[in-house]
């Protein structure tokens, strides 16, 4: 029952344009009607004056008597009434009607007739006055059926033929409520298969794109939940098991400073990797910068290099700049992210000794920041990954990190309207190109 209720799109189709279709017959009937009735009118009176003349005729050619000539006469199209009198007559006449009917002649009087006022015949029979009045019924009566009868069948035939039609229409949007259904399951492989370039077609085609983004989606939610359960319980069971150690009081106090020194190493990752899930989080759901100031590039960049002087000085590394003064108009906070992170990596992946280098060029309306590390490189088959969120390369598993880094500047340098590739030979080092462009698309600011 539920499936013809009120709900069933079907019935709702087919009681609507049973709807339309009687609304547009009545008006239909009624504008031609209108239109046509005087048309009618003004025929059947003519009709009438024509079949005056052809009984009087017939009076004067024939012995017949007025009864018998209008008993002969009488037809289904008008009625016939005869009168002995003027003052019987049902309507009034003036002094010239009555004297040219007198005359012989046949006039138009008007009568009333349902509802409407029409002109019926009067003219003058031998002694009798005869009235000939149409019946506007046995005109209209058989159009009007037709109509009824028209309508009926249109509205039986049309209503079968829409009936097929939405049938059809249904099959792909019934396909799409139950795959909907299963997507609301959590079940991600479904797809709707669709043929032709219609709304619904279309329909299905967006509803199997929507399907795989969700798919993808799930399939990185669950891969950043294990990734971070895994980031996460590394460090964990370092610092469980070297508290355990610490609970014994025969240490040395050697081995002390070295379990201390491991446990507030292991702190201070988990504490970057916090931090740099937060930091992935509020610029993945950022739309475009929202702090933007014209600052000095290439002073930022010297200030980042100074904030992470411990570390290069610790490997002994050399630092080639080349940053001429360069300003910009974005948000100061979030680039400098890209800085810290391109940066601190390039400082890692260095063999000690080794050389760093950073430099600034404009050109064709961008700034490009090369970054180049003379370090272990990256492998081949990794360079289409590294960008993903958790993932490192074999060559950096015995490294620090947690894999977020590169996933917040590929992040960033979107929002800034840029772009950010590698390049990476293995053992050789890897250069990272950061491009940001001078009028920023996404802020609609020029370059100061």
């Amino acid at each position: 029952m539920k499936r013809f209720g009120f709900t069933s799109i079907r019935l709702k189709l087919v009681l609507i344009f049973m709807g339309i279709l009687l609304g547009s017959c009545q008006l239909a009937f009624t504008f031609a009607i209108n239109f046509y009735f005087d048309k009618v009118l003004t025929d059947m009176e003519s009709h009438l004056m024509a079949e005056s003349h052809l009984i009087r005729q017939l009076a004067q050619r024939t012995d017949l008597s007025a009864d018998e000539i209008i008993r002969l006469s009488s037809t289904s199209f008008y009625q016939m009434d005869h009168y002995s009198k003027v003052r019987d007559l049902p309507v009034s006449l003036d002094q010239g009607s009555r004297a040219q009917l007198e005359a012989g002649t046949s006039i138009y009087v008007p009568v009333e007739r349902e509802h409407r006022s029409i002109r019926a015949t009067l003219f003058k029979l031998r002694e009798q006055y005869v009235l000939l009045t149409p019946y506007v019924a046995a005109y209209f009566d058989p159009v009007a059926q037709l109509m009824v009868n028209t309508i009926i069948n249109c509205a039986i035939i049309g209503s079968v033929l829409i009936l097929i039609a939405v049938r059809q229409i249904m099959k792909p949007l019934r396909r799409l409520t139950e795959a909907t259904r299963e997507v609301a399951k959590g079940k991600f492989s479904v797809q709707v298969p669709y043929s032709g370039r219609d709304e619904v077609a279309r329909l299905a085609q967006y509803f199997n794109t929507m399907v795989q983004e969700l798919k993808q989606i799930e399939f990185l939610r669950k891969d950043f939940i294990n990734n971070v359960s895994h980031e996460f319980r590394t460090p964990i069971s370092s610092i469980q098991g070297f508290a355990r150690l610490l609970q014994t009081s025969s240490l040395p106090k050697e081995r002390l400073l070295e379990y201390t020194d491991v446990i507030i190493e292991e702190t201070e990752r988990l504490n970057k990797l916090t931090s740099n899930i937060l930091k992935l989080s509020r610029v993945e759901n950022q739309t475009k910068p929202t702090h933007c100031t014209s600052f000095v590039l290439d002073e930022q960049i010297r200030r980042t290099i100074l904030l992470l002087e411990t570390e290069w000085n610790k490997k002994g590394l050399t630092l080639d700049l080349d940053l001429p003064g360069t300003n910009y108009w974005g948000d100061e906070e979030l680039i400098q992210q890209i800085w810290i992170n391109l940066i601190d990596n390039a400082i890692k992946f260095s063999d000690d000794g080794g050389t760093v280098g950073v430099s600034i060029v404009r050109e064709d309306g961008v700034i490009r920041v090369h970054i180049r590390d003379e370090g272990c490189g990256i492998p081949e088959t990794a360079k289409s990954r590294i960008f993903e969120h958790f993932y490192q390369a074999e060559s950096s598993r015995g490294r620090q990190g947690s894999g977020l880094g590169l996933a917040i500047v590929k992040r960033v340098t979107e929002l800034c309207g840029g772009s950010v590739t590698v390049e990476s030979e293995e053992g050789e080092g890897s250069v990272f190109t950061v491009e940001l462009p001078l009028i920023n698309p996404g802020i609609q600011t020029r370059l100061s």
